[in-house]
């Protein structure tokens, strides 16, 4: 597997499990879209319907409301 096929194959893990934890939800954000923009750098651009299911998923339950 090449260097960059075994990075994509990180982001996109990374991407799937991702969790705001403690952090500010702004950094959180930053966190998404710096990992979303390698990919696209890289020939594998995520879709904004996914990019938005990622950050949905990784919010945690103080923003259930929104």
């Amino acid at each position: 597997m090449s260097k960059s096929r075994s990075r994509v194959n990180n982001l996109k893990s990374e991407l799937y499990r991702i969790q705001i934890k403690d952090r500010p939800i702004t950094e959180f954000l930053h966190h998404v879209k710096a990992m979303a923009d390698e990919l696209s750098l890289i020939d594998e651009p995520v879709k904004q319907d996914d990019l938005t299911l990622f950050v949905i998923n990784g919010l945690g339950p103080e923003y259930a409301s929104i």
